[in-house]
């Protein structure tokens, strides 16, 4: 074990800033788009939307208005510059890669008994899959939030304290801001929360707490936006045109990633919008085996949706130790940890019937905690040679059946891990 004070010291803090700095500087130059690096139809209405609100204007609740708060100070300070739009893409995605970094770390601190944070921070520094994150700044903006409110649950489960519950139903609020998606989390937090504390508050105390700031987030929002606007046009009123308008364009992935013909296979498979009433569920109903070879068909891109966000080289070494981290959880008898965590993963699911980027994007810290816990756990101290064998020969199962499949990333990864592990076994000492 690795001690349970889920407080770091103030020289660690300081020593993983300096990991950090370092970090962002070395990677700033892949940060730092050209113009024709920046997605126009997201990123570039993101950063406008900071302008925006400068200029008192409010971006609509479908469209992640938390983001645009994000960018208003970066406007504040760079609108002078003629390169004033570059500059504030620079500036937020190395935020938000910031952003990304320090809420990770915040939430393996929960886990203090099965990882050290800098076991953690050496996963991120060889990672790559926040890049594939900030790519998406309501993406970034929802994850960091996400795994905030995810600690406060483990903080839950360890203290029974509801000052957990409603720091992170604060967060989730915000993060509804930033991707109004976030009500799905919304609904686990508040069941989760009633698991765990049912024995120790009243189900309508627990359920009140963990509901009233998320809502109490969005609510003020609607009203600041009616009082804007004089109408909810602009909250309420955008949610079902920008979700029934995602659901025809990700019909895409029918179509070869050509949005004209979603559009018109979307149309002939489930209605117009106008024969649905504008609503999603209409559609999906009109037609569910059309919409479930959307989820089947986004779920076989998901194995190559990983190695895209994780790379081919990093990826499938990671996914081993994520998986010997939860191998780790289980021997050690933190049931509790894993199963919410595992929980808090499946609102992701829903977006397999929509855009499958967002499966990944919404909760990538988890594979890089959970390979940070494996990592630890595979070279501990007192770890069993004959443990440590078996570690080798699932090693070599996992080459030869990569071999076999012609999965060439895997078995790199495989040949690359099963020689440390084989140097390690000559090297450990002899335990049994």
């Amino acid at each position: 074990m690795l001690g349970s004070a889920p407080r770091f010291a103030g020289r660690q803090l300081l020593a993983l800033a300096v990991v950090l700095l370092f970090y962002l500087l070395i990677v700033s130059p892949d940060l730092s788009p050209s113009i024709h690096g920046i997605a126009p139809d997201d990123e570039a209405k993101y950063i406008d939307s900071g302008r925006s609100l400068v200029g008192l204007q409010l971006r609509e609740l479908a469209w992640g208005p938390l983001v645009s708060v994000l960018y208003a100070p970066l406007h504040l300070i760079f609108r002078s510059s003629p390169d004033w739009f570059l500059l504030e893409t620079r500036a937020g995605r190395i935020l938000q890669f910031a952003l990304l970094w320090i809420s990770t770390l915040y939430l393996a601190s929960k886990f203090s008994e099965h990882v050290r944070l800098f076991v953690v921070a050496g996963v991120m520094f060889v990672s790559v899959a926040f890049f594939f994150v900030v790519r998406n700044q309501s993406d970034a903006l929802f994850s960091s939030l996400s795994a905030i409110a995810l600690a406060q649950l483990l903080s839950f489960q360890e203290s029974r304290k509801l000052r957990g519950i409603w720091i992170g139903s604060a967060a989730l609020g915000l993060a509804a801001l930033a991707r109004v998606d976030a009500l799905a989390w919304i609904a686990a937090f508040t069941s989760i929360s009633i698991v765990l504390g049912f024995r120790t508050y009243s189900i309508g105390r627990i359920t009140l707490v963990a509901i009233v700031s998320a809502v109490g987030f969005v609510a003020g929002f609607v009203a600041i936006s009616r009082i804007d606007t004089g109408s909810f046009d602009d909250s309420i009123g955008s949610l079902a045109p920008k979700l029934y308008q995602a659901f025809e364009q990700n019909q895409s992935v029918l179509t070869g990633g050509n949005d004209e013909a979603a559009y018109r296979q979307a149309r002939k498979l489930f209605g117009t919008p106008d024969d649905n009433q504008g609503s999603v569920f209409r559609a999906i109903l009109k037609n569910p085996s059309a919409f479930w070879l959307r989820i089947v068909t986004n779920s076989k891109n998901l194995p190559n949706l990983y190695l895209s966000a994780f790379d081919k080289r990093v990826g499938p070494m990671l996914l081993i130790f994520a998986g010997l981290g939860i191998v780790a959880l289980i021997r050690r008898g933190a049931y509790g940890m894993l199963v919410i965590s595992l929980i808090w993963a499946l609102p992701s699911a829903h977006y397999s019937g929509f855009l499958s980027r967002h499966v990944l994007a919404t909760v990538t810290y988890l594979p890089i905690v959970f390979a940070s816990i494996g990592f630890t756990y595979a070279f501990r101290r007192d770890l069993p040679r004959s443990e440590l064998t078996a570690y080798i020969l699932a090693g070599l199962l996992l080459n030869g059946y990569s071999w076999i499949d012609d999965k060439p990333a895997f078995l790199a990864a495989g040949l690359v891990l099963t020689f440390l592990l084989f140097v390690i076994w000559l090297l450990w000492p002899r335990r049994t």
